[in-house]
């Protein structure tokens, strides 16, 4: 610890100003704070596992056939969201979200600053992963810790290279408390293997590094199910995802200035491969590995990102690139516009972040400006209301709000918690349905469904009306609910 508190302190020479602007850009990038749908699963699956003792470990939520076991990695960051939203309530989520957050931002500045001092490097490397990573940030999910995760990882990486070992060692027993937040902490066994792998190559043997991958294999099996968990842990690393937008190819993203960032790191490597000295440099390795992952995943850029952080700087800093960015950064130094320019934009982008009530947390019922997703309010207070009791055709997207507010007195026909409780044809049955696709109707007459749960854009909208075993029940400006008859 007082090694990280000496990095931060010999940061006094740099000016502030550009990185409160990235501060700025970060803030604004991620103020939208709509509650994430993985959350209201969690945290029902906590309330489930706290008032069972711990003994109902398989699914009770939805009544269509599911896993066994239901083996659900997120439960413990459940836990700590249902403590904090039955202490302070959904605003919690929105104080998580920026303490994580800062905390990220505050890993990649310490991880670069161990590898590089030079000013214009670390503003452009942070710039350059800040808008790689932001939309892992805008809202609290499970993910975020093991951002943070694979970003001690990768520090106690660095200090491995430095001959420095606890650590690592330290980090790797604290490894239950992580896989159980987050299946994604995997990741962090996967980088040592990376890294080990490269160290082997100089002719090395990382006895240490080994040592905590087997440490943290091993603890892996300290959860509520025991060595289940390691099968659904290999399933799901190789699980193709093609029906969830953030697990498409980067190629695919929505942002198309990712791509061109991703782009531009590959060029870099590509354009000096020759000039870098590889055997001095070290953590490509992980680079190239992230990368791969993040090719086929937009969803492993903030992986890749922090990989940038704790290795590209080696590799800059040998460049004529590293040096025309210092040539750069002395002449904006030297310009008066400069300063006035940076802190104009900087209040700009925090006055637009303001305007968008970044402190609360929301669970839109109406269409949220670059934010997709539209909670079935009305439609699910009706169905409490009413003291609705049955099962809800439902989607990925609509299935854990639903579940989380009339549980156990209705059931979901789907959720988000996709491959963790569902088979595979689950996900297909749900998006024939909803998207009207060849078949739709022998979904309804498939499962013992009471009503349907209905986005007015669903492609299947306009078909139910038509059937005339089906009721209208509710209606408002979003969502349909309609009463299956007998027939």
């Amino acid at each position: 610890m007082s090694r990280l508190l000496n990095t931060i302190k010999c940061y006094k020479h740099i000016s502030y100003l550009p990185f409160l602007l990235l501060l700025s850009l970060l803030f604004y990038r991620t103020s939208t704070s709509v509650v994430d749908l993985d959350i209201w699963h969690e945290m029902a699956t906590a309330k489930v596992l706290l008032e069972s003792n711990f003994t109902i470990l398989n699914d009770v939520f939805s009544y269509t056939p599911t896993l066994d076991p239901t083996v659900h990695h997120e439960w413990l960051n459940g836990l700590i969201a249902l403590q904090f939203y039955n202490s302070i309530g959904l605003s919690s989520f929105v104080l998580i979200k920026y303490f994580l957050m800062l905390n990220f931002a505050a890993i990649c500045f310490i991880l670069i600053k161990k590898t590089t001092s030079s000013p214009a490097h670390i503003f452009t490397i942070l710039l350059l992963i800040l808008l790689l990573s932001d939309w892992g940030f805008g809202a609290f999910r499970a993910q975020m810790f093991t951002f943070i995760l694979i970003g001690l990882t990768l520090y106690g990486l660095l200090r491995y290279a430095e001959s420095s070992s606890k650590f690592i060692l330290i980090l790797a027993l604290t490894f239950p408390l992580w896989i159980n937040i987050h299946g994604g902490a995997i990741l962090s066994i996967i980088l040592i293997g990376a890294y080990s792998i490269e160290e082997l190559a100089r002719k090395k043997i990382p006895y240490i590094l080994i040592l905590s991958a087997l440490i943290m294999t091993a603890l892996i099996s300290i959860n509520p199910w025991g060595l289940s968990f390691y099968i659904y842990l290999k399933n799901s690393l190789f699980m193709e995802r093609p029906l969830i937008s953030e697990w498409h190819p980067i190629w695919k993203t929505s942002e198309d200035y990712k791509l061109f960032i991703f782009i531009f790191f590959i060029v870099f490597f590509l354009a000096y491969w020759k000039k870098i000295d590889w055997k001095k440099n070290r953590g490509f390795a992980c680079i190239l590995l992230m990368m791969i992952m993040s090719i086929k995943s937009a969803r492993f850029l903030p992986f890749f990102a922090l990989t940038i952080a704790a290795f590209f700087p080696y590799y800059l800093k040998e460049v004529e690139f590293g040096s025309l960015l210092n040539r750069i950064w002395d002449k904006l130094n030297q310009n008066k516009l400069a300063v006035p320019l940076v802190f104009g934009v900087s209040i700009l982008l925090t006055v637009l972040a303001f305007g968008q009530k970044p402190f609360t947390a929301k669970v839109p019922s109406e269409k949220i400006e670059h934010y997709p997703l539209i909670y079935p309010v009305g439609a699910t207070k009706f169905l409490k209301d009413t003291n609705f009791r049955g099962n809800i055709l439902t989607s990925f997207n609509t299935g854990s709000y639903v579940l989380w507010n009339l549980y156990p007195n209705s059931k979901v026909f789907i959720d988000s918690r996709y491959e963790v409780a569902y088979p595979e044809t689950r996900m297909q049955e749900s998006d024939k349905f909803y998207n009207k696709y060849e078949g739709w109707e022998k979904i309804l007459n498939t499962y013992p469904h009471t009503v349907v749960l209905v986005a007015k854009t669903d492609k299947v909208y306009s078909e139910l009306s038509n059937l005339d075993y089906l009721n209208l029940i509710f209606s408002d400006s979003i969502y349909s609910i309609f009463e299956i008859k007998p027939h």
